[in-house]
């Protein structure tokens, strides 16, 4: 298989995985969103080597973001929410 077919493989992936992981979210079901944050968590590391870790294994159910590297300084929040009204900072 060459390259642009792996590329459209994991895009056509990823897209049904953001649909289902939309729809459960609108019937109130949350488990894909602790695997989408694993996902999430797994895809940085890879590909960037940020030693990511899932916030909620330090603390359950933290508040501000889903993952951290904090020897890095590295803290991102995974959302399915399509509304970017939260003020977002870089530093």
């Amino acid at each position: 298989m060459s390259s642009p077919a792996y590329f459209h493989n994991i895009k056509t992936y990823l897209f049904n995985f953001a649909d289902e992981l939309g729809y459960s979210n609108s019937v109130g079901l949350g488990d894909l969103n602790i695997f989408a944050e694993n996902l999430s968590k797994n895809l940085l590391n890879e590909i960037f080597g940020w030693e990511l870790i899932n916030a909620n294994e330090k603390k359950r159910n933290q508040r501000s973001y889903d993952l951290v590297s904090e020897s890095r300084g590295i803290y991102i929040q995974v959302t399915a929410d399509k509304n970017h009204k939260k003020n977002i900072m870089i530093v």
